[in-house]
Order: C-alpha cells, then sequence, then structure tokens
C-alpha cells in the first residue's frame, strides 16, 4: 500500500509555523480485490506572525487521485475539540477550554497563559476572546499548555474543505479583530479532518507491506509531529525502516514501534477497533524533534512489512486438520486385508508392473497436492482444482458401494446394489483405472503448474 502525502502553504508573504501536527493511519482488514480502506485522521494546528492576509496550508494525498477510481470521503471531526480529557493527553495535561461562561475567569486565565501584563485591560482582553470564540467553528477556543513540547497558545477550531481536485484546503479567511498583539500572535488555527477510501495493497502470503512519504514543500517550523498506524489485529512488524530527509542534505535513520497504549480514545476510534488492533507509532529521536522545531524537516519516509500470526496460525490448523486426513487416507489404502486381495489390486492403472501399496501412494499424493495448492490459488485455479476433485471423488463412491469393494457398504442399499449388479467386476475395474488415471494426470498438472509459479518458472520461459 502506498501513502504519499505532501503539505504545501499556500501563501505568499506568510512564515507559517506548524505547532501541532498529528496522523493517525487505520489500515482496514483486505477484501477479495487486494485492496483495504485506509482511514486518515489527520489534526494540524498552524500559524503565522503576519496576520494580514489569508492563510492556506494544503494538504495533498497524492495516492487519493493516482488511484484509479478511487472515491474519497471526507469530513470535519469538529466533535473532537469537546472532548478536552482526551485531548490533554495529546496536547498537556494543563490545556483547558474556554467559552462564553465565564468571562472574569477567562480574563484570569489569559493573563496566566500569555503574560500579558496591566497595559492591556480587561474589557480588551475580554473582546479577543470572544472574538475568537465566535470565529471558532464549534464556539470555544482552547488554551494549549503542553510542557513536553514546550509550548502554550491558543488553539481556534475551524473547518477544512476537500476541494473538486482532491486536495483537502485548510483555509483561515477574514481574519478576527484582535487588538492586543500577545493574543493576535499566540493564536493558532487548528483542523481536524478525515478522509476514508480504498487503496491498492501490497500483500504477501502472510502480511501486508506499507510504503509511506510525507513531504514538507517549503521549510516550517514543527515542534511536535507525530504519526501513528492501526493495523488489523494479529498484525505484528516483521520488518522496517524509516529515514527523514533533511533540508541541508542530512538523512536521519528512524524506525517504526509497535506500541501498547492504555489511553482514552475517541467513539470513533473505539468503533473502527482500536483497542483490539495493532497499533505503531514513528518514533522521533531527540535529533530529529530538534531539526524539525528549526524548520529542516523535509520529507519522512517508511516502510513497514507486516506478518499477520492468524494466517500463520490458521495454515498450523490446516497442517493438522490435513495429517489427520492424510494418515486417515493411508491407513484406508494400506490395510492389509485390502493390499493382499486381487480385486483390489485390480482398481489400479498399471497394477501388473506396480504393487498396490506403490500405487495408493501415487494416488494419495496427487490428492494431497491438490488440498495443498487449493488453499494458495487464485479463484479461477481454485475452481479448477475443484473440478480435478471429481474422478476421486467419483471413484470413493464407485469402490465402497460397487460388488467389487471389500467394505460391501451396499449391502444394506438395494436401489444402489441393483444398480452396480448390473454390470460386470471387469466392468468395475476399468472404469476404476479410467477415474485413477484421469486423477493422476490432472494431480501432474497442477504439480507442474503450482512449481512454475512457485520458482517463476514462466517468467523465466518467457524471458528466454
Amino acid at each position: 500500500m502506498n501513502i504519499n502525502t505532501r503539505i504545501r502553504p499556500d501563501c505568499v508573504r506568510q512564515t507559517v509555523k506548524i505547532e501541532k501536527a498529528f496522523i493517525f493511519y487505520v489500515i482496514g482488514k483486505g477484501d477479495s480485490s487486494k485492496k483495504r480502506k485506509l482511514d486518515t485522521y489527520t489534526a494540524i494546528s498552524f500559524s503565522t506572525q503576519e496576520c494580514d492576509d489569508n492563510l492556506i496550508l494544503n494538504l495533498e494525498n497524492k495516492h487519493s487521485y493516482t488511484e484509479k477510481n478511487n472515491k474519497v470521503n471526507f469530513s470535519n471531526k469538529t466533535s473532537y475539540f469537546k472532548e478536552i480529557d482526551i485531548l490533554r493527553q495529546f496536547w498537556g495535561n494543563k490545556s483547558e477550554p474556554i467559552d462564553k461562561t465565564e468571562n472574569i475567569e477567562n480574563i484570569k486565565k489569559t493573563r496566566k497563559l500569555l503574560d500579558i501584563d496591566n497595559s492591556a485591560d480587561d474589557l480588551q482582553i475580554q473582546s479577543d476572546i470572544i472574538s475568537l470564540i465566535n470565529y471558532s467553528a464549534i464556539d470555544r477556543i482552547i488554551f494549549v499548555n503542553d510542557e513536553k513540547s514546550n509550548q502554550k497558545f491558543i488553539l481556534v477550531p475551524l473547518k477544512g474543505k476537500l476541494t473538486t481536485d482532491g486536495k483537502i484546503q485548510l483555509s483561515v479567511d477574514n481574519w478576527p479583530d484582535i487588538s492586543i498583539e500577545k493574543i493576535k500572535k499566540a493564536c493558532s488555527f487548528c483542523f481536524w479532518v478525515h478522509t476514508n477510501e480504498l487503496l491498492e495493497a501490497q500483500e504477501s502470503t502472510d502480511g501486508i507491506s506499507i510504503f509511506h512519504k510525507i513531504e514538507f514543500t517549503q521549510k516550517i517550523n514543527i515542534p511536535d509531529f507525530k504519526v501513528y498506524y492501526q493495523l488489523p489485529e494479529m498484525n505484528e512488524i516483521k520488518n522496517q525502516h524509516a529515514t527523514c530527509y533533511l533540508y541541508d542534505e542530512e538523512e536521519l535513520k528512524e524506525e517504526v514501534i509497535q506500541i501498547h497504549s492504555g489511553i482514552k480514545y475517541f467513539r470513533d476510534w473505539i468503533r473502527g477497533g482500536i483497542i483490539d488492533s495493532t497499533l505503531l507509532r514513528f518514533r522521533n529521536t531527540t535529533h530529529l524533534d530538534k531539526q524539525a522545531r528549526e524548520g529542516n524537516l523535509k520529507l519522512y519516509s517508511a516502510g513497514i512489512t507486516t506478518e499477520d500470526k492468524s494466517i500463520k496460525r490458521k495454515r498450523e490448523v490446516n497442517a493438522l486438520l490435513l495429517g489427520i486426513a492424510a494418515s486417515l487416507i493411508l491407513s484406508l489404502g494400506f490395510d492389509a486385508t485390502r493390499v493382499e486381495t486381487v480385486g483390489y489390486r485390480e482398481l489400479f492403472p498399471l497394477s501388473q508392473s506396480l504393487n498396490a501399496e506403490f500405487l495408493w501412494l501415487i494416488t494419495s499424493l496427487g490428492l494431497f497436492l491438490k488440498a495443498h495448492t487449493i488453499q494458495r490459488a487464485t479463484k479461477a485455479f481454485k475452481a479448477a482444482i475443484v473440478v480435478s476433485l471429481v474422478p476421486i471423488g467419483f471413484w470413493f463412491f464407485w469402490y465402497y458401494f460397487s460388488p467389487t469393494g471389500l467394505t460391501k457398504l451396499n449391502t444394506g442399499v438395494p436401489y444402489i446394489r441393483d444398480f452396480f449388479e448390473v454390470f460386470d467386476v471387469s466392468v468395475h475395474c476399468t472404469y476404476s483405472k479410467i477415474l485413477l488415471s484421469v486423477d493422476l494426470l490432472t494431480a501432474i498438472v497442477i504439480g507442474i503448474y503450482f512449481l512454475s509459479q512457485k520458482f517463476k518458472l514462466i517468467n523465466w520461459i518467457r524471458e528466454r
């Protein structure tokens, strides 16, 4: 699965700073068309010191509009800004929501957060806070006090939009009228958006491969940059690599790790299975955080290969069942009473040249090969294998119900007994040889095809 995102400011005069960049990718289970659902939750809060023009930040998910017949569903998650207990886990436990109900307390909190002295009176502060609350998409702002990333700012929730060319536009238009300079420069405009789509998945025999890039088209200060992945349950990291490319041409080798988190989640995420799923996180080193804070991060690139433990467990169960079936079938044919019976040997082709034990072993191996191949075959080839099982299936029926069968199961079924007694024993043996010959030939064809796929013989022949 290829995930390719570009973050591009679309403003001429402003220098953009991204206070918070949080991107969460939820990768769903695969389907028969080898596609997987990708849900992307993006929270970006950004600001500028030049507050005299429109401010636009574009999220260009290149995988969205390079994928054929891809439909992108877009929504704003402004309701997340109301879940303050959850937000504190990400953005500091001292962060507080501010609304219109407590004007006196809001003034005190604003002075404390931004260290505003008495040169600005209470009415000015109250007026500016009310302007920001009215400008917000949810009639609320959040005072962010994140000691971990050493940030204090006023978060103003807004709504993004999906453009006709597939880009997500985060736009700050018609700036609110703010009189106090410290409040104006402390404003950071936050967008929480969600997209879901179906993407082609690079499936392996036991997992999925993910190739991911996030590109910053110009230098942007990012004090807090986080990337998370959610994979279906039972998936674990098999191989991973992550590299961050800087504007000064330095390359930083990073890593993606599996985490076990016990924090609170949004209801959407719980419904999406986050509790039981596998969570991965891009682990930032201290040096990378410093470079991102200084605006030196140009490209984040990661490759992840997973192993689905449920597939491995299913194979173990199938192997156990196949072993039981193999023991039953082999013991059925190697029974001493049957082997010593002339009528039993005459049921097999080449019975004059080869002994009955070897002939039964060959027949059983053909059956086991078909059972093994059908698990890994394409839909069309599975149908062909099922059809190839008809001769051996009919042979078992013929042997157990015909008068030549040693078990004599037909004795209690008069209609079947009367049908078979019409034929002479030699006719039964002839039909038996024909059925087993057809079964053997189909097993040889399937075996050749299986080996050609495993060792890519067909591609080798074509190249020659």
